[in-house]
């Protein structure tokens, strides 16, 4: 009884996916396309990269988004051009928005960081006027950051801070 329910749930949702945009993203509104798993081998994914996602992001190579995601991101290479609020992990990641969650890699990059960057070398460019920012959380061996937060690592830059090199942690509030 419970994997016949299951099955209608399943089919129910395939198919109010596919009259809402075709075999895409569900819609409300024609902008506002979105989808609960986004999988692939780049360039061929489910959905298209302008479909926001809620839930998970998981690709064999190349995760690229350019809408949000919220949820976990798991690719080698992640590339996101819009907000993340979730994990992220990979060997590198590149977020365009804002962050708030957790990147895990190798080489980590993203424009507004409200959340904890982990990896070898983390980068930080602050590229939005946001007053009510709460900072972010670098650890790595090479930290360099152009807004407020705490790095720890073994060599930690912040253009903003009052020492702007530092060995170990350096902060900026």
């Amino acid at each position: 009884m419970k994997l016949k329910f299951a099955l209608l749930l399943l089919c129910g949702f395939a198919s109010l996916n596919a009259s809402a945009h075709g075999i895409g993203a569900i819609s409300l509104m024609e902008e506002k396309r979105w989808t609960a798993v986004q999988v692939g081998i780049w360039p061929l994914q489910l959905f298209d990269a302008g479909t926001n996602v809620y839930g998970l992001n998981c690709n064999l190579f190349l995760a690229y988004q350019n809408r949000d995601i919220y949820g976990l991101s798991i690719a080698p290479f992640n590339f996101c051009g819009g907000d993340v609020k979730g994990i992220t992990i990979g060997l590198s990641s590149s977020i365009e928005g804002h962050h708030s969650g957790v990147i895990v890699s190798l080489l980590s990059r993203t424009s507004s960081n409200k959340g904890i960057q982990i990896g070898v070398i983390n980068r930080c460019k602050e590229d939005f006027d946001d007053e009510d920012n709460c900072g972010g959380l670098q650890i790595g061996l090479f930290n360099d950051s152009d807004a407020p937060g705490l790095q720890i690592g073994l060599l930690n830059h912040n253009s903003k801070a009052w020492i702007k090199w530092l060995p170990l942690v350096n902060f900026h509030f």
